[in-house]
């Protein structure tokens, strides 16, 4: 296959932050409180998601007509606070539909766990964020029934005749409520040596992509607010160096709204933050990347809100 090819896309997409009800639209009080700490607790808003399911589903046409596989990679929030109707919601929008003004909104996508390795169908791969698991503790959560684990968790794409593409999901939130609710992060030694043990064997695999997708970015994005720094994942450095070693050659992550990428350097993958999906008063980015044999190329679609729609912004070249 020729270089410039791409073998696989992922749509990767995060923090859509879907509340109980489809129908959210911004209002002004959402634009003022948008500049202090509650716009975190924001829903999504549904024109935007009209869009984001617009440019998700031209994306994966695209694609699709030249035999190009795609997975959409969400990496958490799905739900503003992992409420069951929330979960209801964000569940229809990914693999279902609403009907919108004549218009159909969603994604209509298989689950990864739910096609064969050989499937071209386009199918989501999701984790979870901190806001998903706020009811938790509640006995009649679904959040379980969305996100069963265990973690790390695993999906593999046979590509072509050599390549395989093989995606990682972590559950790197903290395990202890109060903590958890302070929106910080955690991979749990468990978790960590066994993604590396699975990454290293994999690595042996001289023509395997390896993707790991959590919630918490690895690094803090430039033009992230100073409150991004109590949103951190705990031993991060440690984390992207070994991820690096065992032989990671991206990392996918999400949860500071602020789009960004780090290159690869000699103790860390290459790392792509997208912006938040869909939330009220974020900036609402996704990144669509092509994987080729030695690398991939990633295009940042971000939102334009004059022109009610995500436009072709950043386009970066990704070196393993």
């Amino acid at each position: 296959m020729a270089p410039d090819i791409p073998v696989a896309a992922l749509i990767h997409i995060s923090d859509l932050h879907f509340g109980s009800i489809f129908h959210n639209r911004e209002h002004w009080f959402h634009r003022i409180a948008a500049k202090t700490p509650f716009q975190g607790l924001f829903p999504h808003d549904c024109q935007i998601a009209q869009a984001l399911s617009h440019v998700i589903n031209n994306l994966a046409q695209k694609y699709s007509v030249k035999n190009t596989p795609v997975v959409v990679i969400h990496s958490g929030d799905l739900t503003r606070a992992g409420k069951n109707a929330e979960f209801s919601v964000g569940s229809t929008f990914l693999h279902s539909h609403f009907d919108e003004a004549g218009y159909c909104v969603g994604l209509r996508m298989k689950r990864s766990s739910e096609r064969s390795m050989a499937c071209v169908d386009p199918a989501v791969f999701d984790v979870p964020g901190n806001h998903d698991l706020w009811d938790r503790k509640h006995p009649d959560s679904v959040f379980r029934d969305h996100y069963p684990g265990p973690y790390p968790m695993e999906f593999r794409m046979q590509l072509n005749s050599k390549a395989t593409l093989v995606i990682y999901g972590l559950d790197s939130n903290r395990s202890k409520l109060r903590e958890h609710r302070k929106a910080k992060g955690e991979i749990d030694s468990r978790q960590l040596e066994r993604i590396c043990s699975h990454l290293q064997k994999d690595a042996e695999e001289r023509h395997s992509i390896r993707v790991v997708a959590l919630h918490h970015p690895l690094y803090d994005p430039e033009g992230a607010s100073s409150a991004t720094s109590r949103l951190r994942l705990n031993h991060r450095e440690n984390v992207a160096r070994r991820l690096r070693e065992a032989g990671a050659h991206l990392v996918l992550s999400g949860h500071v709204h602020v789009p960004a990428f780090f290159p690869t350097t000699g103790d860390r993958p290459a790392h792509l933050i997208a912006g938040s999906g869909c939330q009220m008063g974020s900036q609402c980015s996704i990144n669509a990347i092509e994987l080729v044999d030695q690398g991939a190329k990633s295009i940042r679609y971000d939102y334009d809100p004059q022109k009610l729609q995500f436009c072709a912004s950043v386009e970066t070249p990704i070196k393993y």
